[in-house]
């Protein structure tokens, strides 16, 4: 299969059901569902890789899109969901499945879309910015994963919804009236109560510098083992140009873990470091 391949609308069930036999699964691309005011939709690309499908879309300036599949071309739900474009997005196909089709859904974004499952290193939308020099200059976004779907990522507007609880209350399903007592309980805490792990994703102060810093925030320490799985789901899900750089930056109640455990985090190939690394950024 090439690296990238383009479906048409495919709307006969014969020809589906004729390339669901030649092969033990495959995966169709059903065109784009667009709004009647929408102009220039994005076309749906899909290519391969050896964890499975790779979705992506061209540009579509100024619209979310909306990533959805189906195994049976009635019952569809949403991958995810994000602006303007739709950079090469992995996702896992149910065990056992013989067939996985695709589709985008997409309308102009809006006040009220406030949250990505996909976050571009540059873009402006969703980071809260700094707010003077030096470190003081970090923008932020803040994250949330369920720990029941650990490859959806919700990267939410961080000026609008400056806490994770906030965001969580107003967009998570089933989080509408939790408690922010019972909200820390299941994802500050490790053990049989959490549902839930939340952190920040952190870009350099000055624009020259490419990287980014991703932090998990608990109120006590998370095992190391945990700490890594969680941060290449994040980092699957930043859409990254040439040239930019992830470190793992742990925050306070993590230091000792992490130090303890930083082999491990070596030998999945992250990069660990604090934000002090742009304490002292100046122009090249």
């Amino acid at each position: 299969m090439p690296p990238f391949v383009r479906h048409p609308m495919l709307g006969h069930l014969r020809e589906i059901r004729q390339l669901i036999q030649r092969s033990r699964w495959c995966v169709l691309l059903l065109g784009m569902l667009a709004s009647a005011r929408a102009q220039g939709p994005a076309s749906l690309e899909m290519g391969w890789s050896s964890r499975g499908p790779l979705l992506k879309s061209t540009d579509d300036p100024g619209a979310v899109l909306i990533l959805q599949q189906s195994a049976t071309l009635g019952d569809w739900h949403e991958v995810a969901r994000v602006f303007d474009r739709l950079a090469p997005y992995h996702d896992p196909v149910p065990d056992g499945a013989s067939a996985a089709f695709y589709r985008l859904e997409r309308h102009l974004a809006s006040i009220n879309d406030d949250w990505s499952n996909q976050l571009p290193a540059t873009t402006q939308r969703l980071f809260r910015p700094g707010t003077g020099s030096g470190l003081a200059g970090i923008a932020i976004v803040k994250w949330s994963v369920l720990l029941d779907r650990p490859g959806h990522v919700f990267f939410q507007d961080t000026v609008k919804y400056p806490f994770h609880l906030n965001f969580a209350r107003a967009r998570l399903p089933g989080y509408e009236t939790i408690s922010a007592f019972a909200y820390g309980q299941q994802c500050l805490y490790p053990g049989p109560n959490q549902r839930m792990v939340v952190g920040s994703v952190m870009r350099a102060p000055v624009p020259w510098i490419r990287e980014l810093g991703i932090e998990i925030t608990g109120s006590t320490t998370f095992p190391a083992v945990q700490a890594v799985d969680w941060m290449e789901a994040v980092q699957r899900r930043l859409a990254l140009e040439s040239g930019w750089k992830v470190f793992y930056m742990p925050s306070e109640e993590q230091e000792t873990e992490t130090e303890a455990h930083r082999d491990l985090f070596e030998a999945r190939g992250i990069a660990v470091d604090s934000p002090n690394r742009w304490a002292s950024s100046t122009r090249p």
